[in-house]
């Protein structure tokens, strides 16, 4: 009976997938529509999650029109023809499918981790960022708070389309004579290529504040990946992204690297006359140093109850309260690391460290340190692979690069925590045995996920009182508090299970941050017991604000809460035990109303601990009177003084027209400067 039951069950799935598949081969024309969705699917997905993405064309909507919406549809159209050409007219049946199914796979992983990159970090990644993929295994435990519903039935579309096309794949054979037609795709794909790129003499008008916003400038330049991605569409975006970095370096001339001879000599002019020496030049000469670059660890982190050593270093050192970290390049932590070591960020448009590891960087901070006498050496608990800093340590100029986990027992060096590292005496022995030394260390453990991990297991055994030291009622309190102060947040529509699970990730972090701060409590107390402490000065920063957080908006709230304008306002101080807190408040009241980023950091120790002098960074020594206010820009290339806020809904009155139009021009020199001289390997080519 249940035999019968079955082989009529047979029968008829069998009989419905005949009717099904006589259906779509009745008509040619499914296969290419399932062919054509496949490839289209992912790109359609992608652009519209940069729809709004805001450009200038001053000429008019129709050439808006044309420069953001056909271009880019019309890429896609040509690419799409290109391929089916090759795979289903040129191609041996078998060859042509087996192509036809890697390019669709391709689009769709790119469509499924730009997706995701773009919901965790409101922006797209440039593909020669995947050389940072080993780096981004830690992000794989929280991936699934980033899928969608709409990914997912997207992805199924676009799947179910390139299983269908394979199913239904037919080989169209025309003569070969005729192949040549083929041609007419990749050289209109060049032609318009040609057409969107910015001849050198537009370039001259590069002064421009929003010249970084216009169509034309975004393709040429391909700086940013979310505006690429909307002039380009996905397949133009791909082979681009692979043929740029290729070219990349032509684009730099003499006459580029003559602007930034320019730039420097116009700088030691400025400081023949107007001297950069202050009260603080030398204040820590010939001092040990330790620089401390704290992973993810945010303002609203630190507390007297959840990281004491940190809260106690901060308000008895000389903190710089305007302090922000703003991401640019492939990876967040290694451009604060960029940044510190060479005074200049990471360029947009790459990963600095797969692409520039063999650049010459003259000027970096521990070079100038050794140039004193001092010893040079880098701490992490990472392998030396990530970041690629097996070669970029060597190229900021470091002795030694030491990771934690060769350190340690491999069960205890998996747990990824910072407090592991000194109870190794071979470890420290290594920071502190030179009679002068320079210490680059970068934290760990609070970096993300902040969900259920064997680190978060042992910091919690180890730190139980901080489990649920929020409660979700006061957590939800607190933030919505902040909500009714800021107009950029709409917490409104959070369930309470979300609030129970957003209450629990903050908790989560500040576990991570207290193994954070036993590593620098457990670190003084070595450097007091070793009579040290007054002879070393400690350097501490973090490296970005807390984006592994999964509601960004809770990120703000608890921004706004603390009293900060940006979200990308990090901690950053400066502690010696040699100098008394009445001093320190008095240093710190100088620069109160100064705004500072991670570029700031090296020239202004260098002026701190009288180094060897260099002129030609992006950045200024933060207690320079000639630096009256700070500056500030963000990766989006907004700009911040301490006063204006430079975005596109600024309204420049005659008060302010002169400022604002100085700053724009110092904007784009900083970024022109900075790129010719890291991506155009400046200090090599000149040397």
């Amino acid at each position: 009976m249940a035999q019968r039951k079955n082989d009529k069950k047979s029968r008829f799935f069998n009989k419905f997938r005949n009717k099904l598949r006589l259906f779509f081969s009745m008509n040619s024309m499914w296969f290419f529509i399932f062919a054509v969705l496949s490839l289209v699917i992912p790109d359609l997905v992608l652009k519209s999650r940069v729809i709004f993405v805001d450009f200038r064309v001053d000429e008019g909507p129709l050439l808006r029109f044309l420069l953001c919406d056909f271009i880019p549809l019309l890429f896609t159209a040509l690419w799409v023809c290109l391929i089916l050409f090759i795979c289903v007219y040129m191609l041996p049946k078998r060859y042509g499918r087996l192509l036809f199914i890697l390019i669709a796979t391709l689009s769709n992983v790119l469509m499924i981790s730009e997706f995701i990159y773009y919901t965790m970090f409101g922006r797209f990644f440039m593909l020669n960022s995947i050389f940072l993929a080993t780096e981004g295994a830690a992000y794989i435990p929280i991936l699934h708070q980033y899928i969608s519903g709409q990914l997912i039935l997207w992805t199924i579309l676009s799947i179910t389309s390139l299983v269908m096309a394979c199913i239904l794949w037919k080989k169209y054979t025309i003569p070969k004579k005729f192949w040549s037609i083929g041609l007419i795709f990749p050289v209109a794909i060049l032609s318009l290529s040609l057409s969107m790129t910015v001849s050198d003499a537009e370039k001259t008008d590069t002064e421009i504040w929003s010249t970084w916003k216009r169509p034309r400038f975004v393709y040429s330049d391909m700086a940013d990946p979310d505006r690429c991605m909307r002039v380009m569409g996905i397949y133009q975006f791909m082979a681009r992204s692979v043929t740029y970095p290729l070219f990349y370096d032509s684009g730099f001339t003499d006459e580029d690297y003559d602007r930034v001879a320019k730039y420097i000599e116009e700088r030691n002019d400025f400081f023949d006359t107007h001297p950069a020496e202050n009260e603080m030049t030398g204040y820590f000469k010939d001092k040990n140093v330790v620089v401390i670059m704290l992973e993810s660890i945010d303002d609203w982190m630190i507390s007297e109850e959840t990281t004491p050593t940190i809260y106690e270093l901060m308000n008895n050192g000389i903190n710089f309260k305007n302090h922000i970290a703003s991401p640019f390049g492939g990876g967040y932590t290694f451009n604060s690391e960029f940044a510190l070591n060479t005074g200049y960020y990471t360029p947009k448009s790459s990963s600095t460290a797969s692409i520039y590891g063999y650049n010459e960087f003259p000027y970096t901070l521990p070079k100038l340190f050794k140039k004193k006498g001092y010893s040079a050496n880098q701490f992490h608990y990472n392998k030396m692979e990530f970041y690629n800093r097996a070669t970029m340590h060597k190229s900021f100029g470091y002795d030694d690069y030491i990771s934690f986990m060769d350190y340690l027992p491999e069960q205890e060096a998996e747990l990824d925590s910072n407090a592991m590292l000194l109870p190794d005496d071979e470890i420290y022995k290594k920071m502190t045995e030179n009679e002068k030394f320079f210490d680059f260390v970068i934290t760990y453990t609070a970096h993300l996920p902040y969900a259920e991990s064997s680190k978060v297991d042992i910091a919690a055994e180890k730190y139980p009182e901080l489990i649920d030291l929020v409660s979700t009622d006061d957590f939800k309190a607190m933030l919505l508090e902040a909500d009714a102060a800021c107009d950029e947040i709409d917490l409104s529509s959070i369930s309470d299970q979300e609030w129970e699970a957003y209450a629990k990730e903050y908790n989560t972090a500040r576990l991570l941050a207290k193994d954070t701060d036993e590593f620098i409590r457990l670190f003084k107390e070595k450097l007091e017991a070793d009579n040290l402490l007054d002879d070393t000065v400690l350097v501490i920063f973090a490296d970005h604000y807390t984006y592994g957080y999964s509601n960004q908006d809770i990120v703000k709230g608890l921004s706004v809460r603390d009293g900060e304008r940006f979200i990308e306002e990090t901690p950053f101080f400066i502690y010696h035990s040699g100098t008394p807190k009445e001093e320190a408040d008095r240093i710190s009241a100088m620069i109160e109303n100064k705004v500072s980023s991670t570029k700031d950091i090296l020239p202004t120790l260098v002026n701190l601990f009288d180094l060897d002098r260099f002129n030609g960074y992006i950045g200024d020594d933060i207690f320079d009177p000639n630096n009256e206010k700070g500056f500030v820009y963000f990766s989006n290339m907004t700009w911040y003084d301490g006063e204006i806020f430079r975005d596109d809904s600024l309204k420049i009155t005659n008060d302010i027209k002169k400022t604002v139009e100085t700053n724009d021009k110092k904007l784009m020199t900083y970024v022109d400067i900075n790129d010719i001289i890291v991506a155009g390997d400046y200090f090599s080519k000149r040397k």
